[in-house]
């Protein structure tokens, strides 16, 4: 396994599971269930940390893919620009919930506002990690972004 192959298989995590965590927690908050809640700020928490060695592949895969024919380094450079405002609100989400997980356990005033600014935040890093992951899809699918649609010549016959 190479760094583009890692970079694939982590890419996924984050991307589906910050949105995975925001249900859940939006879910827990307004059911007022504690337990609900909890685990969604650990289920953004885990997500966030993902999101690191996730990027940090990248840079390994990009070294990897850039020279291949048909890549093009303008789409590599969109997807590495919008990663990197992705990591960064995805880190934040994390450090959202960490810090909601220690004011639900210690009883903080701040709990409801922490909470609510986790599910803001949250709400931008699902958008920002989509974005990324469809920047991400263009450089090696162009076929999902085609406008064509088949004919009778060009499709497949199996």
């Amino acid at each position: 396994m190479n760094a583009a192959h890692l970079h694939l298989l982590l890419v996924h995590i984050p991307v589906v599971v910050v949105p995975l965590g925001l249900l859940v927690l939006a879910h827990g908050v307004r059911r007022d269930s504690l337990p609900i809640t909890r685990t969604a700020l650990t289920i953004l928490l885990v997500a966030s940390l993902i999101a690191i060695p996730t990027f940090l592949s990248g840079g390994e895969a990009e070294e990897i893919v850039e020279h291949l024919p048909g890549i093009s380094e303008h789409l590599i450079e969109e997807h590495e620009e919008a990663a990197d405002i992705a990591l960064w609100l995805t880190l934040g989400v994390g450090v959202l919930s960490l810090l909601s997980l220690l004011a639900i356990r210690t009883g903080a005033a701040l709990e409801r506002t922490l909470l609510r600014a986790t599910l803001l935040l949250s709400c931008i890093s699902s958008a920002a990690l989509a974005y990324t992951a469809n920047e991400g899809g263009r450089i090696r699918h162009p076929e999902a972004f085609s406008t064509e649609q088949p004919t009778e010549e060009n499709k497949d016959h199996n």
